[in-house]
């Protein structure tokens, strides 16, 4: 772990009052004791596997003895009520079928706008309520230029801070007690605007990837100065805006660091999404007519050469981020605000 993330784990909890209860059992993140146990031929595992009572197969990394019982995540969740104070937008092209972000918020009961373009109105008419689309002026100039228009708009619609999520977002969680349990509400978004108003120079909030976060892993409830993809939460009146093609959630992330501003990513609640590439429609195309995403990583480091590096994994090209410059940019609390030191729940709780 580096000495980025280990401050983190420690610093959290001065900004985390009036906020849910946030636990992450150590116990639970690792092992008492492990052992590596070796064999010289496959009786002597058809031995062990019998007195343990457990399989061991060429694919078995490690075990638990005893054997753990998975958890049901399905088996609890997470009600409240409350939806987030400031509008909603859902970027989405070519995916009126899935639909999965759309879905989420219509079962949760968030109120939402589909941001799509004039000539798949009909195919996203015939789904979603029309009250809920709101139509672009231009066709096929890719996302950055449709995060931008959103921008505007949300401006001058008088909003003081606006969402933008991904179109392929399933779930939101909350991450308490080494469990994640579904939520059922948008309570999670009012709570996250709750704690972005505090402070004068948080400029970007959102929620940690589910996939990233294992519900055993000893983890604080937020980093901040980090970058926040496909879920924003965006102070309008801000001086930056999206600029690159592939990576302009990153680049923005980037420019508000760069200027001694902030960004927070929640990791208390989480996303469940879609992995990239996997559903056709929104930037998918683009991404399938690169070199393995080289394009992707190069772009965003011609932009910004100091803190990005190029690596390959799982045959892929990738771009490496160096955040740490930016661990001294320190959350500024306004002057009118008092937060009391108490947890507060907002009428979270936990169900079977």
């Amino acid at each position: 772990m580096n000495t980025f993330f280990d401050e983190a784990l420690v610093n959290w909890r001065k900004h985390w009052r009036s906020m849910p209860e946030f636990i992450q059992d150590s116990d639970a993140a690792s092992p008492y004791k492990s052992i590596i146990v070796h064999f010289s031929d496959a009786a002597d595992v058809s031995d062990f596997e019998e007195k343990i009572g457990q399989k061991v197969t060429e694919s078995t990394k490690y075990i638990y003895h005893p054997k753990q019982q998975k958890e049901n995540l399905l088996s609890k969740k997470c009600i409240g009520k409350g939806n987030p104070r400031f509008p909603v937008f859902i970027p989405t092209k070519g995916r009126w079928e899935h639909r999965y972000t759309i879905k989420m918020f219509e079962r949760l009961g968030i109120p939402y706008k589909a941001v799509i373009e004039k000539q798949e109105y009909e195919q996203y008419a015939a789904v979603i309520p029309k009250e809920n689309i709101i139509v672009l002026p231009h066709q096929n100039k890719g996302l950055t230029v449709t995060r931008n228009w959103i921008w505007k708009y949300a401006k001058e619609q008088g909003y003081e801070y606006f969402w933008t999520f991904d179109d392929n977002i399933k779930d939101i969680y909350r991450l308490n007690r080494n469990m994640k349990y579904r939520c059922d509400s948008g309570i999670p978004l009012y709570i996250i605007e709750e704690f972005a108003m505090r402070y004068t120079n948080l400029y970007i909030t959102g929620m940690q990837y589910e996939m990233f976060v294992p519900r055993k892993t000893k983890v604080p409830p937020y980093i901040a100065n980090t970058r926040v993809y496909s879920n924003m939460l965006i102070k309008t009146n801000i001086p930056f805006r999206n600029k690159l093609f592939y990576n302009d959630d990153t680049d923005l992330c980037l420019q508000v660091l760069k200027s001694g501003f902030c960004t927070v990513l929640f990791q208390a609640f989480l996303i469940d999404k879609q992995a990239t590439m996997i559903q056709k429609g929104g930037m998918t195309d683009f991404y399938e007519k690169t070199n393995n995403r080289r394009e992707f990583a190069e772009e965003l480091q011609r932009a910004h050469p100091d803190v990005v590096t190029i690596t390959k994994k799982f045959n892929r090209w990738h771009h490496q981020v160096d955040y740490s410059p930016f661990k001294a940019n320190k959350l500024i609390l306004k002057e009118d605000v008092v937060i009391p030191d108490i947890v507060n729940e907002f009428g979270l709780k936990i169900i079977k």
